[in-house]
């Protein structure tokens, strides 16, 4: 049954990756083609601007990673989902903190992103708290089980 549901788990990994992929490809094309000078610039900024890595990051741990679960061996492996999952949730807040906040639609909210270590710290003790709570929920209700 465990390994039923990891093979289904990854295989979900696997075509989530494919649709951000086409996503991203189809989003980036609309963009580019589609006119507005002001688009076209957020488009080329996040590919080549002063945080390229967040957005080229994003496309390799998102897109590219999950791609290693078409080996079958891979797919039905514990270690393989639990390896690619921290590179998935890193990767999405980095992209909406970098990409995102940089440089928007509005010329008046362009800034320089710079995370200090108070708010590094406070997003850690916030996603631990989420990780705790969801411990405790789970072994909860495996507890009552018993």
């Amino acid at each position: 049954m465990l390994r039923q549901l990891l093979a289904v788990a990854n295989t979900l990994l696997l075509v989530g990756a494919g649709l951000f992929l086409l996503t991203a490809f189809c989003q980036l094309l609309g963009q580019l083609r589609g006119g507005d000078e002001y688009a076209q610039y957020v488009v080329l900024n996040r590919l080549t601007g002063p945080y390229w890595f967040a957005y080229w990051g994003a496309a390799l741990c998102n897109g590219g990673l999950p791609q290693v679960l078409w080996w079958p061996r891979l797919r039905r492996s514990v270690g393989a989902g639990v390896a690619l999952v921290p590179f998935l949730l890193i990767e999405y807040w980095q992209s909406m903190l970098y990409a995102a906040l940089h440089r928007d639609y509005l010329p008046a909210s362009w800034a320089m992103m710079r995370p200090d270590y108070r708010g590094l710290a406070l997003a850690g003790a916030g996603y631990l708290v989420v990780l705790a709570a969801g411990w405790l929920l789970t072994h909860r209700g495996l507890a009552a089980r018993r």
